[in-house]
């Protein structure tokens, strides 16, 4: 790119990573049209601005995990974002490895629907971290045909990381 814009290879650096205020208009000006002329996409991931989340989903049992879960990939999907998922199948000895296995997984965002009220109290794994955390209000298990409202993706990447 620099040589079809007849400069050096760090002023083109310089205006793709946006340190470019030393550098002339007339300068910036030629080599953005470059840059546009042949599509040029930088190779850092520095240079991106879009934030690609990826948001972890503990279910509590299979009864809420069809529709719910297909309702959050298609939403995540839609937004650019991914979804890794773990089911608890009503067993609140699983749920401490559904919490350790989804945080290892470097998610940005966790959905949790808690086995038992008694989960509640793990809910500590989360405390220190920067992980958005969303944990519907707790149903018994006989509830569970309406699964509690959960957040909107809009909602998840709305919010910042502390």
């Amino acid at each position: 790119m620099a040589r079809i814009a007849n400069v050096s290879s760090s002023t083109v650096s310089k205006i793709v990573s946006g340190k470019d205020e030393a550098i002339s208009d007339k300068t910036r000006e030629k080599v953005m049209e470059s840059l546009n002329r042949y599509h040029y996409r930088a190779y850092s991931s520095n240079t991106t601005h879009t934030k690609h989340w990826l948001v972890g989903v503990i279910l509590c049992s299979s009864i809420s995990s069809d529709t719910t879960l297909v309702g959050i990939i298609k939403t995540t999907q839609a937004a650019g974002s991914g979804v890794v998922a773990f089911n608890g199948f009503d067993d609140e000895q699983q749920e401490p490895t559904n919490i350790t296995s989804v945080r290892s997984q470097n998610v940005d965002g966790i959905i949790w629907e808690p086995v038992s009220e008694n989960s509640l109290k793990i809910n500590t794994a989360f405390n220190n971290t920067d992980i958005y955390l969303s944990v519907p209000q707790f149903q018994a298990k006989e509830q569970r045909c309406r699964p509690a409202r959960l957040p909107n993706i809009s909602e998840v990447t709305a919010s910042t990381k502390p």
